[in-house]
């Protein structure tokens, strides 16, 4: 349906409270995901009128992108598209001054810049079943836990404690926009393997001659070295398109997740081929503790200086379950691949036999990257828009300014508590674990308030997509790839109503937050009893994975102490505490684990570093296997 308001010819007037809607229909089939980046779509409407010897010329142009069509679908909702001003017009006859004396009717309806400018484009969009799985899994809706418990304090009245755990409800969008971006990258690898193939067959070499029986022995060699390259590489090029197939299909099983309200991945579907890209068993936890009367009604627990939240996110590994654990996790792979390629000799061959072993590791490596990336990455959104939320809705506006300006000038700092063991499988996961956090290093937040928000050349006039808040702070969240050389791959831009909080002028200039990710792991069940007892060598990699992220822990907290307002973003029953004073205790917990001769489970590396993590306002994350 075309919108538009009607122009001041009387003769096109209509009674629809000064507005002309002409319905058309039109069905078109496009492939939305995995298409190039800044693909925009154009819908070209054109018309004739009565009096007009021209045949259905060109009126109005309208543009949108893929992201808001996959949007509009998620949602349920319509996609509305309003008409491009002249800076984004492409059509020279709608850019062209218009005089068209035998076609007066849309002179008059279509020319005038205002009509063209409120002109509006509503596209009702459907996904093909035929693209997405052939049926969908059986997932229910855990919905949200709310629990009391009520504690009586030395001092004082009756106290409360409330847990408040919900679903996340980017489960789904944030692997999808992920996938979305990585199916552009993964389509130029698919050219790459199409160029590599076209060189390999063009290639004609020279025989040396060396009489005819060792010209005979030359040929059949080199036959049957060519007849096995030519067959891995064709057999290369079919799986990289598979591969960006399953992408494509994995994109729409999302959306239908989302229309659907599947929020929830469980434990049983770690290994599910298409739900690998989403996180396990992901929540959002609130723990509220106050004095019993703060919790009378809303208006008084969001007003009280009393009551005191504590934030957490859970979630099963972020590993590549469904690729299991054989050959180990990507520390383990990715060891194996720097070992081949410092033994690669140079050699005239195209694709020997050592450099087509390279390449097929380094892709295994890839696929098993894209998986863990893409939960880390769910993770680290949920956790850093609780804590936006937090900030904004925070009694004291100057704390939650001064949360804001800590992360935009030091970072985000995101520590993951692991209770996973150095015992069998669990070791794959603690090290695909700690790949992905690393590259998390490579991902930014923006902050953009809505109200401040400048009009962009696209209407997107659909259902917000909201965060776990019921008042929806953040409203919509988006993941887009930034070009190179930028020091950050991915930026996750968050859309924020603020209402009367003004974020800090940094943010507001475009300003980015980095993320500094930390990992701290201790085994803790019966499982690393076992492996301290008889693994010693496998129960090294907690210490070593222990002790990098406390150097990077110990930057950040270096970084913290320079900024210097570190009173305004902790609890005020923590002001007392010495962050270094942490730090330290944490330092000589994890050498003498190292150190340690006989193995033993140093949970206080868990508390301590949960500890100093919450005490710089960093967001907190636990995770185990499942």
């Amino acid at each position: 349906r075309v919108q538009a308001q009607e122009a001041e010819d009387p003769t096109f007037r209509s009674s629809t409270l000064g507005m002309v809607n002409v319905p058309f229909v039109a069905v078109l089939s496009v492939p939305v995901a995995g298409l190039a980046a800044h693909t925009l779509l154009r819908f070209i409407v054109h018309a004739e009128a009565e009096e007009s010897e021209s045949v259905f010329g060109p009126i109005l142009e309208f543009v949108t992108t893929p992201q808001a069509v996959m949007d509009a679908t998620s949602s349920s909702q319509a996609l509305v598209v309003r008409a491009a001003d002249e800076s984004e017009v492409t059509l020279p006859e709608l850019l062209a001054p218009r005089h068209p004396p035998s076609n007066p009717p849309l002179q008059s309806a279509f020319a005038a810049k205002m009509l063209l400018t409120s002109s509006e484009l509503h596209v009702t969009t459907v996904l093909m079943d035929s693209i997405g799985p052939e049926a969908p899994l059986n997932h229910h809706n855990m919905g949200n836990i709310i629990r009391f418990f009520q504690y009586e304090p030395a001092t004082g009245d009756v106290g409360l404690v409330v847990e408040d755990l919900k679903e996340s409800r980017f489960t789904n969008l944030i692997p999808r926009q992920f996938l979305e971006c990585l199916a552009v990258e993964r389509a130029d690898d698919v050219d790459q393997a199409k160029l590599d193939l076209q060189a390999f067959l063009s290639v004609k070499k020279d025989r040396v001659d060396g009489g005819f029986y060792n010209q005979i022995l030359q040929t059949i060699q080199e036959e049957g070295e060519y007849n096995l390259t030519k067959l891995w590489l064709e057999d290369r090029l079919v799986r990289r398109k598979e591969y960006l197939s399953k992408l494509r299909k994995n994109v729409q099983f999302l959306v239908q997740r989302d229309k659907q309200k599947l929020y929830f991945k469980a434990s049983v579907d770690k290994k599910t081929d298409d739900l690998k890209f989403v996180p396990v068993n992901l929540h959002v936890e609130d723990m509220l503790v106050g004095p019993q009367e703060a919790f009378v009604n809303e208006a008084k627990l969001r007003s009280s200086q009393e009551v005191r939240t504590y934030d957490f996110t859970t979630v099963g590994a972020m590993a590549a379950h469904c690729y299991k654990f054989k050959q180990g996790g990507l520390m383990t792979l990715q060891a194996k691949l720097a070992k081949l390629q410092a033994k690669q000799s140079a050699t005239d061959l195209p694709w020997d036999e050592q450099s087509r072993h390279i390449d097929d590791l380094s892709w295994d490596i890839s696929m098993r990257r894209d998986v863990c990336i893409s939960q880390a990455l769910t993770a680290v959104v949920a956790s850093f828009v609780r804590k936006v939320e937090m900030a904004v809705q925070h009694p004291d506006p100057h704390v939650g300014e001064a949360m804001l300006l800590q992360w935009s000038e030091i970072g985000f700092l995101f520590q993951v508590e692991s209770l996973l063991s150095t015992h069998g499988n669990e070791i794959g996961m603690i090290e695909d674990m700690s790949v992905a956090l690393d590259a998390l290093s490579r991902v930014s937040f923006r902050l953009v308030d809505t109200k401040d928000k400048p009009n962009s050349r696209f209407s997107f006039r659909k259902k917000a997509v909201t965060s776990t808040s019921d008042d929806g702070v953040v409203q919509k969240v988006q993941v887009t790839e930034l070009p190179q050389p930028s020091p950050y791959k991915y930026t996750v831009t968050l859309q924020v109503q603020c209402g009367d909080f003004d974020l800090p002028k940094r943010l507001t200039r475009g300003g980015q937050v980095a993320v500094c990710p930390v990992l701290f792991t201790q085994g803790i069940n019966e499982m690393q009893t076992i492996a301290n007892n008889t693994e010693r060598a496998k129960t090294e990699l907690q210490d070593v994975i222990n002790m990098k992220y406390l150097r990077q822990l110990e930057g950040y907290a270096k970084a913290y102490g320079q900024w210097g307002v570190r009173g305004a973003v902790v609890p005020a029953s923590r002001d007392d505490v010495d962050v270094h004073k942490l730090l330290g205790s944490l330092r000589v917990s994890i050498e003498e684990a190292a150190n340690s001769l006989v193995k033993t489970k140093r949970t206080e590396i868990l508390t301590k570093s949960s500890d100093v993590s919450r005490q710089m306002g960093g967001g907190r994350v636990t995770i185990c296997k499942s």
